[in-house]
């Protein structure tokens, strides 16, 4: 295989960048209008906590398939960087800002889970590029 020159190398870097911003404000706007459905309807905290868990995943996958979309190679490996780094930036904004503490086996489902569907996102970004 030949080796990645530099501006591939930045390219690439920049694709795993965008996807994963891209899912956190996908995921930031569906928590939104969770909090205003949540404002007019009563629900159980169960099903919150279900909804957002789908819409963190939806976030995952948003991110590897703009991410391989936007690399167009190797969707697989980009779209599971892409989701990795968005269930890191997820794990980090819920450090900083609520206090949970830290569970590991949590913080493994949500890399599992983020890099799994990151994936599959990027196979289909790339079909989509």
């Amino acid at each position: 295989m030949p080796p990645i020159r530099q501006e591939q190398a930045e390219w690439v870097v920049g694709a795993i960048l965008r996807g994963s911003v891209a899912g956190l404000l996908v995921a930031l706007i569906l928590l939104c209008v969770l909090a205003l459905v949540s404002l007019w309807v009563d629900l159980d905290d169960r099903v919150v906590r279900l909804i957002i868990d789908v819409i963190a995943a939806f976030g995952a996958l948003v991110a590897g398939f703009l991410a391989g979309q936007r690399a167009g190679w190797r969707g697989f490996a980009h779209g599971l960087l892409a989701g990795l780094f968005f269930a890191v930036l997820v794990s980090v904004i819920g450090l900083v800002f609520f206090q949970g503490g830290f569970a590991a086996l949590a913080w493994l489902v949500r890399f599992g889970v983020g890099a799994l569907l990151g994936a599959v996102g990027g196979i289909f970004g790339v079909n989509f590029s």
